[in-house]
């Protein structure tokens, strides 16, 4: 399985999803730098929300389109007001609180 992180910078040392290069064939993509090439081979997306920057999240929803056709898992802290509006405005994605 081919799995596309996407972070805003480095993953978070908390961060579950940087476990997942130990389990399944993963790449980690900066958010600022999302593009629908960067995300074509993906089989599953995991996007990491902490920290992300207005400039992330508009280069994220400018390549939103591809990234509809293959699963998407949105880390968020369900505590945060700013992470739970940033994931709903791009829509079709699971949640998991981290």
């Amino acid at each position: 399985m081919k799995i596309v992180l996407i972070s805003d910078g480095p993953l978070s040392a908390d961060s579950p999803a940087r476990k997942l290069p130990f389990f399944f064939a993963a790449r980690l993509v900066n958010m600022v730098s999302v593009t629908p090439a960067t995300v074509a081979d993906a089989q599953v997306v995991v996007i990491e929300l902490q920290d992300a920057t207005e400039a992330g999240l508009k280069a994220l929803k400018a390549s939103w389109k591809p990234l509809s056709v293959v699963p998407v898992i949105c880390l968020i802290d369900k505590k945060s007001r700013c992470e739970i509006t940033q994931v709903a405005a791009l829509g079709g994605s699971e949640l998991y609180d981290r």
